[in-house]
């Protein structure tokens, strides 16, 4: 039933494996699969033994080969058979053995979801593991006595708080004193411009590529006034229908900031939930003057406006802040730079149309902003459209397709500026998010990634130009998932990615608190060991009080009397030729005492139950054991004296 906690831990295993493919779809298909089973196993359906075979191997081939399919990873292809294998028994009767079997692979179904989900919903699992584990297992203890009472499961299961906090005190010491790695997510995210996976932003782009959608994760949060567009990197070569990224020298350092810095600079500060995705690069928006943070080294500036860095890893709190100009500064390009003019030749008829959309600009900046103008309004922006042709991509998407993801406008902008003389660049970055109404901070997701066109105009420096139409772009709506996507966020910071840097971190801070601490007990030792004594002395009252009035405590004397009679019981019965097979419960002996006279079965009867309730939680009364032993005695060993009158 679906009441039963062995199959609620059993549809948990079902949802964790469902996770591993990064979306709420597989879930729900495995609650839909749960559900019917346990629908269809109340009319009697049998598959045996062979369908728990066909159902792993079905699962196993279906989780391998449609996993691609749908951007999903297939390394978890025999978690899958293990779902069908499971949905195969739930569908049947099963022996103890194979209840206890069931349990397993939904716990290891649980264990490998917890390699790959880093994020808050690991603490859900947890809790729910922890819920329902201990009740499958009393409630399978249970059935081979055949006693499934709520009442005696809930206080099989009942645990105390010191235990409670025991386990917490173990688990707070092993998270904050076992020396470990950093942990990462090992399910790579969809890559930016179909480059392969692993690495969010690639340094290559391929404008033919039909794009897909990234994940709605967030990968950093970002606090500021007037945030805009987070750059990445630059990509200025174009060669062979692919854009790629130039070396980048180095044009100068970053320093930290000052104090006393003057207020007109713009200050940002990000948090970064996992670091890896980053790959040396800061997102940044404007023009950088100064940059702190402890999760990577030397940060510098590139020719093109891009921070990087000598080397990143991952922190307890992987944050950075940064200051920027308010206004954006002029900047010249050196004249060896001329790949930035470099293109295809284009085809008459796109010189053609080029002409007649930038016709009446009375200068080179007019006629870009014409043609973002016209890219925004008159084309539409589509994820996974068609590819286009490798050979005159551009032709393609301008006269033709008039649709597709950010890097085809991006690219296309581009290349219609080098056709009129522009030296353009194509930018790879991220466009922020709504607010998150929880901490107040820019939620940029993996979705945000987004690609824009610069183009250097003289006077006026490089000038940003987003052709992608918005008004069709999915830009998300405010959700109460936002107080989750923080909590996400602090979870990565401050519990995966604690490290043993981040270990000897909190022991200086928390040696310089206890001592802060010991130094302010000194001045107050008096009153302080007054008021210990009055609270030891209150709780030793209360305790006694509460100890002298509790019924609890002859539980254990209880069972211990209520085992001793059903002892004696079952060693009396032996002695008549009625011995317990170890495989019965108490309640199967006692329907197996056929040729046991009525008048002893009821005794038997009795004391059985009596001491299934005692021995489980549900009764203390042990008061008619002792009676119905000594009948039953009776009734099976006739009275010596009364023999002999007769």
């Amino acid at each position: 039933t679906m009441g039963s906690a062995r199959n609620q831990l059993i549809l948990l295993g079902f949802i964790c494996q469902g996770l591993s493919w990064d979306n709420v779809f597989m879930p729900l298909i495995n609650l839909g699969l749960w559900i019917g089973c346990l629908q269809i196993s109340r009319r009697g359906l049998n598959l045996g033994q062979s369908g728990d075979a066909l159902g792993m191997m079905l699962g196993c081939v279906a989780g391998f080969f449609l996993a691609e399919q749908f951007g999903a990873s297939k390394h978890f292809f025999i978690g899958h058979g293990l779902t069908l294998l499971q949905c195969s028994r739930l569908l049947r009767r099963l022996d103890r053995r194979e209840k206890m079997f069931s349990l397993v692979v939904a716990l290891g179904q649980i264990a490998v979801a917890c390699t790959v989900i880093l994020d808050y919903r690991f603490i859900l699992i947890l809790l729910a593991t922890l819920l329902f584990l201990p009740k499958a297992l009393i409630e399978i203890e249970l059935e081979r006595f055949a006693v499934a009472s709520p009442v005696l499961a809930r206080r099989a299961v009942r645990v105390g708080w010191k235990t409670l906090l025991a386990v917490f005190a173990v688990l707070v010491v092993t998270f904050f004193g076992t020396p470990r790695g950093l942990l990462e997510n090992t399910l790579p995210a969809p890559s930016l411009g179909g480059g392969a996976p692993g690495n969010l932003l690639q340094d290559m782009l391929d404008p033919a590529f039909g794009g897909q959608a990234n994940s709605g994760q967030v990968l950093l949060q970002i606090d500021g006034e007037n945030v805009e567009y987070l750059r990445m990197y630059s990509l200025t070569v174009f060669r062979d229908g692919i854009w790629l990224a130039e070396p980048q020298p180095r044009r100068r350092g970053l320093p930290r900031p000052k104090t006393g810095r003057s207020t007109n600079l713009l200050k940002r500060s990000v948090r970064v939930k996992n670091s890896r995705y980053l790959n040396r690069n800061l997102p940044v928006d404007g023009q950088v003057v100064a940059l702190q943070g402890k999760f990577f080294r030397n940060p510098f500036v590139t020719e093109d406006g891009n921070v990087s860095s000598a080397s990143m890893w991952s922190t307890a709190n992987n944050r950075y802040d940064y200051w920027i100009h308010p206004q954006q500064q002029p900047e010249g390009i050196r004249r060896s730079r001329r790949h930035l003019l470099s293109r295809p030749s284009p085809s008459s008829e796109l010189s053609t149309w080029l002409k007649e959309r930038t016709a009446g600009a009375t200068n080179s900046l007019a006629a870009a902003r014409q043609l973002e103008e016209h890219f925004s309004e008159q084309f539409t922006y589509e994820l996974g459209s068609p590819n286009l042709n490798r050979l005159s991509a551009l032709e393609d998407f301008v006269l033709r397709e008039q649709r597709g993801h950010c890097e085809r406008f991006a690219s296309a902008m581009a290349l219609l500026l080098r056709m009129q003389d522009v030296p353009s660049r194509v930018v790879i970055g991220f466009v922020p998010g709504q607010k998150n109404w929880f901490s107040g901070w820019y939620d940029v997701r993996f979705r945000d990634a987004h690609a824009w066109t610069e183009g250097w105009f003289g006077g006026r420096g490089w000038v940003r130009f987003d052709a992608t139409p918005r008004s069709t772009m999915n830009l998300g709506d405010w959700q109460v998932a936002e107080f989750l996507d923080a909590l996400d966020v602090m979870w990565y910071l401050n519990v995966v990615n604690f490290n043993s840097a981040s270990q000897t971190s909190l022991l200086e801070v928390s040696g310089n608190t206890m001592r802060t601490t010991l130094n302010a007990l000194k001045q107050h030792l008096p009153e302080i060991l007054m008021a210990l004594l009055g609270v030891i002395l209150v709780v030793t009252w209360f305790r006694s009080e509460r100890k002298s009035g509790s019924p609890g405590s002859a539980q254990p004397e209880a069972i211990r009397f209520a085992e001793d009679c059903y002892g004696r019981m079952l060693q009396l019965l032996a002695s008549h030729g009625f011995t317990k097979p170890v495989h019965l419960t108490p309640h199967e002996f006692v329907a197996d005492l056929n040729t046991l006279s009525d008048e002893a079965r009821s005794e038997v009867q009795s004391l059985t139950r009596t001491f299934c309730q005692v021995r489980y939680g549900a009764a203390q009364d042990t008061s008619s054991m002792a009676n119905a032993l000594g009948r039953l005695r009776g009734i099976l060993t006739p009275n010596k004296n009364a023999g002999s009158q007769t």
